[in-house]
């Protein structure tokens, strides 16, 4: 995460002969603007206030002009001439941001975060020409998000999620060249996904989950060459995956899962060599999974559960020996489960339950040395073993344990060839039986 310059200003601050009086005053505007900050938020009742009220006072009512970058929470540059930040975050603000703050000409970081703010962002905000931070999540904002914040053109990091804003994301933030994260989340934002969100091309981070919207996932997004987390999930995107998405070659965590896309899971998807997360799951889509997958050997999580995948399970998922967590439950697949997993020499659990699996369990699962006992799934599907020690392994990884009584058809004790051999040793039996009996009568 980028971080605020703050504490280095206060150091040079501090060298420069300490916050006083006898530095030069910052404007009147900006003073004023503090004020009205103050007052907006019912400062009174902030967690920490020093500084702002200690005597003596000015007529209007707050400590003595030429102070105000000693204040908590407020910084100055060197000269004190301007305030560069303010850093109220999970200070007990309530009430509406003022309008005042457009004022502050030379703010860099604010940071309202973690307060119980209301009301709506102040479109004048577009005027903070030197704004490099605008952080005020999880607060009660409301209305929509101002299309003017995309005039902020030296913006790196947004912060607007954990509210409840409405209405679309502005298309306007596309225009913040030089922005690096974008968190929306936990709104109630509706409408589609921007394309000119893919013209952000210093983009690490787009957080977006948790709020209504709606379309197909823009292809544009594939042009986002520096991100690094797309999360899209809990929404009610519908459309297929493009298939530029596997063109984001710096992704670690791509969440689509949550929402309505259907169709095919893209093969193009095997070319994210950096990704470590990769949810798809509760979704509508369809077709095999592409063998493709196999190549993403930075892999650790891979959900494709609760979707409509038929087919059976690449052998090629064997490769992924950095992968802790698979999950292909609640699908169609079928065929076997392939030996290759054996090699995945990091699982702690797997889930392939409610599937159309069938044959023998491959005996390379015992392996599987990290798999946590309890906490994997194999119900519902038409799978077995003659092996007793490969059984006992699976009853102790089995949610429940007694991983043969949850599955779809009776489980055969025994291969049909070793049903036939028990039967020829039991007939050689009868009659050498039949032999002793004989010689005893004589």
């Amino acid at each position: 995460m980028a971080r605020r310059a703050g504490p280095l200003l206060v150091a040079a601050c501090l060298l420069a002969g300490g916050f006083s009086a006898a530095h030069a005053d910052i404007p009147e505007t900006e003073r004023a603007a503090l004020i009205a900050l103050y007052n907006s938020t019912d400062g009174m009742n902030w967690s920490v206030k020093s500084g702002w009220k200690t005597p003596p006072l000015a007529a209007d009512g707050f400590a003595m002009p030429g102070t105000e970058c000693s204040w908590y929470a407020i910084w100055c540059d060197i000269g004190e001439t301007t305030v560069e930040e303010i850093d109220l975050h999970g200070n007990r603000l309530s009430g509406s941001i003022p309008l005042e703050l457009e004022n502050l000409g030379g703010l860099a970081y604010l940071n309202l975060n973690d307060n119980q703010l209301s009301g709506a962002i102040p479109h004048q905000l577009e005027n903070l020409s030197a704004l490099l931070e605008l952080s005020l999540s999880n607060n009660g904002l409301t209305g929509s998000i101002p299309a003017e914040l995309g005039n902020l053109a030296s913006l790196q990091i947004l912060w607007l999620d954990r509210n409840a804003l409405t209405g679309s994301i502005p298309a306007a933030l596309g225009g913040l060249a030089t922005l690096l994260e974008l968190s929306l989340y936990d709104n109630n934002l509706s409408g589609s996904i921007p394309p000119e969100l893919g013209s952000l091309a210093s983009l690490e981070i787009l957080w977006i989950d948790g709020n209504s919207l709606t379309g197909s996932i823009p292809p544009e997004l594939g042009s986002l060459a520096s991100l690094e987390s797309l999360f899209l999930f809990s929404n009610q995107l519908t459309g297929s995956i493009p298939s530029e998405l596997g063109s984001l070659a710096s992704a670690r965590a791509i969440y689509l899962n949550g929402n309505s896309l259907s169709g095919a899971i893209p093969p193009e998807l095997g070319n994210l060599l950096s990704i470590e997360n990769l949810f798809l799951d509760s979704n509508q889509l369809s077709g095999s999974i592409p063998p493709e997958l196999g190549d993403l050997l930075t892999l650790q999580y891979l959900y494709l559960n609760s979707n409509q995948l038929t087919g059976s399970i690449p052998p090629t998922l064997g490769s992924l020996v950095n992968l802790k967590r698979l999950l292909l439950h609640e699908n169609q697949l079928s065929g076997v489960i392939p030996p290759e997993f054996g090699d995945l020499g990091s699982l702690l659990y797997t889930y392939l339950d409610d599937n159309a699996l069938v044959g023998p369990v491959p005996v390379e699962l015992m392996n599987l040395t990290t798999l946590l006992d309890d906490r994997s799934n194999f119900c519902n599907n038409q799978l077995y073993t003659d092996v007793f020690a490969l059984s006992r392994f699976l009853d102790a990884k089995q949610i429940g344990g007694n991983w043969e009584s949850c599955q779809t058809a009776p489980v055969p004790t025994l291969p049909n060839a070793g049903i036939l051999i028990l039967g020829m040793l039991l007939t050689g039996a009868a009659f050498w039986a039949l032999g002793r009996s004989g010689i005893a009568a004589g």
